[in-house]
């Protein structure tokens, strides 16, 4: 696993990945300068976030905390294209969360629809492919439950709808590794 110290938190991976949403994304000055410090370094400290904070009057990451989320929620899905979630992208969205003061509860309350996008389009690959979870898939269910704070009714309930395909085109519910019936 990477391990962010503050000694040495930079990360080939994030700094790749904040430099292609630049290009396609398009947010406030505050967060594109984020964005812009991520990109040009791997990652931004305490002391860079406070710096690009003195140069926006009255600005607070509470108050950009809507538009934080969905840059979080970008890079996870910027991380999901190859439909994996390795150690690194792991630990660069709990860093990320960790920075941006993201709280347990934020994704769910705040991000209701865009995290149900996601899982929606992780869901329907595990559950589709042959009606079985296997254990990488399984893992990478629990990384998602990780990632966005999701209780295990929270994460049942985005993904009741593919539970429920699954076990109506003849899928096993025992292959579905579910511990409840939808």
């Amino acid at each position: 696993m990477v391990q962010f110290s503050s000694d040495n938190p930079l990360s080939t991976e994030l700094q790749s990945a904040f430099s292609r949403l630049l290009k396609y994304h398009n947010h406030t000055e505050f967060v594109t300068g984020i964005m812009t410090q991520i990109s040009e370094k791997g990652y931004i400290t305490r002391q860079d976030l406070n710096a690009i904070q003195n140069h926006f009057p009255d600005v607070t990451l509470l108050k950009y905390k809507n538009e934080l989320l969905d840059l979080v929620i970008d890079y996870i899905i910027l991380a999901l294209n190859d439909h994996l979630l390795t150690d690194e992208e792991i630990e660069n969205v709990l860093y990320l969360k960790r920075l941006f003061e993201i709280r347990e509860g934020d994704f769910y309350r705040e991000k209701y629809m865009a995290i149900g996008l996601v899982l929606d389009k992780q869901f329907q690959l595990i559950y589709r492919n042959d009606y079985k979870v296997s254990l990488e898939e399984a893992l990478r269910k629990v990384h998602l439950q990780d990632i966005f704070d999701l209780s295990y009714d929270q994460l049942l309930e985005f993904k009741e709808k593919e539970i429920r395909n699954a076990l109506n085109n003849g899928a096993d519910l025992r292959d579905l590794d579910t511990g409840k019936i939808p």
